[in-house]
């Protein structure tokens, strides 16, 4: 996932950076840079869901949070935020 932000933060920049005159490549391969953000944008969202699930859902683990590197001061924040909402989400339901 890296490489391909990389390779299309590359992309980017040569068309910031190389001359009009000689924009012919870029201009044919920066359909690629579309995809690759695309593909980017679906992975990052996948990720998301997945580390939501996990802080939002009925019992969440922390030490499922820890296993996919995320640092244990950010998983309390983030089981603290998912308590918050709950209790906001529970309030305005009336319960």
């Amino acid at each position: 996932m890296r490489t391909l932000a990389l390779v299309c933060g590359g992309i980017w920049i040569a068309g910031k950076i190389v001359p009009d005159p000689a924009e012919t490549i870029l201009a044919q391969w920066g359909w690629l840079r579309a995809i690759g953000i695309g593909v980017l944008v679906l992975a990052e969202g996948a990720a998301l869901i997945a580390v939501l699930r996990v802080a939002f859902g009925s019992s969440p683990d922390p030490a499922e949070l820890e296993r996919q590197g995320i640092p244990p001061l950010l998983v309390k924040l983030m089981l603290a935020e998912a308590r918050f909402w709950r209790w906001v989400w529970s309030r305005l339901q009336g319960k």
